[in-house]
């Protein structure tokens, strides 16, 4: 299974300017709150199905539970499909997020996080399924990154676009990616059968998601700025992405967390909270290191899966049939 190392000249503020993020993360709050109010829908674990958990975290009046399987976190109970559905579309959260955030900072991610990603599904696309080839991309917030694969494509290929939560065109597709989608879907094993019945034998899916065992989320638990519901209802394992895609119906060609943020986040919550208890260890490794040090540090994560951002490519089955 192969692993990327991708330490990218990227600026966390870059793509998330402080006092957008903080109004956006109140925003957030407050809608959040009167989410939990219900009704609330109790699910098993999004990663193996296991309905063992126990208590982990509140945020803003949602549940995260760990699985006691795979040790994915997951919120639930949870708002319903149909409620995360208009929360996407016609939230205050979500709308200050198109308009404010990504409208201001769009070069830079079209740049820095965009095309990177395009360009890695042209690979992917050239080594395991060369020539032509038809794809559907799932986007959130961010439909223009379907201009980005589309124009590396091959000539005579086509890309198609669609929502999570509603209609598909007909398949079958050669690939489908899924950027930032996993994480705020309300039935993720749902979601990756239908991305599987959407895939002709053979065909890739590309996905990023947040990895639970990333060093932020380890760090600093219910401070952990990728803990923020609903659009972080499913926070899976490395374990609990092995099980999602687990033969017969999948084979993982790269499990990867290129993240780059997780030392940042973490040097900066320390400073602005100087008197918690954080251990002695992560004060050496994040405030008290220099940036070349933490560089290295956040390569060293990276090489051995341990950021807070995944990204797979994984493969159909060739067999006809992938039902489990």
């Amino acid at each position: 299974m192969k692993t990327v190392v991708a330490v990218q000249d990227l600026v966390d503020l870059e793509i998330r300017p402080d006092a957008l993020a903080e109004r956006f993360r109140e925003l957030t709050r407050t809608g959040v709150e009167a989410l939990a109010a219900g009704p609330l829908v109790t699910v098993a674990c999004p990663a193996c199905g296991h309905s063992g958990a126990t208590s982990a975290y509140t945020i803003f009046g949602l549940s995260y539970v760990e699985c006691s399987r795979c040790g994915s976190l997951y919120v639930s109970p949870r708002p319903d499909a149909a409620t995360l559905a208009l929360w996407a579309q016609t939230s205050p959260a979500a709308v200050f997020w198109r308009e404010e955030i990504l409208g201001g900072t769009m070069p830079a991610r079209r740049a820095k996080l965009m095309r990177p990603r395009a360009e890695w599904v042209a690979d992917g696309l050239a080594e395991h399924r060369p020539g032509p080839v038809r794809g559907l991309d799932l986007h959130s917030s961010l439909p223009v990154m379907a201009d980005e694969i589309r124009h590396r494509l091959p000539m005579g290929s086509h890309l198609e676009s669609a929502d999570i939560h509603g209609a598909w065109p007909d398949g079958p597709f050669h690939f489908v990616t899924a950027f930032d989608v996993f994480d705020r879907a309300f039935d993720l094993r749902a979601l990756v059968q239908r991305a599987a019945d959407a895939l002709d034998p053979g065909g890739l899916l590309f996905l990023t998601a947040p990895n639970r065992d990333g060093f932020d989320i380890e760090t600093l638990g219910d401070r952990a700025p990728a803990l923020m519901p609903p659009d972080k209802l499913n926070v899976l394992s490395l374990a609990g992405f092995s099980s999602l895609f687990s033969g017969p119906v999948w084979s993982v060609i790269e499990l990867s967390t290129p993240g780059m943020f997780d030392v940042e986040t973490v040097r900066q919550t320390i400073a602005a909270t100087p008197d918690a208890e954080w251990p002695r260890a992560i004060r050496s490794l994040t405030v008290e290191s220099t940036p070349e040090a933490r560089l290295e540090f956040q390569a060293y994560l990276q090489r051995h899966r341990r950021t807070s951002f995944a990204r797979l490519l994984v493969q159909r089955s060739p067999i006809s049939e992938v039902r489990r």
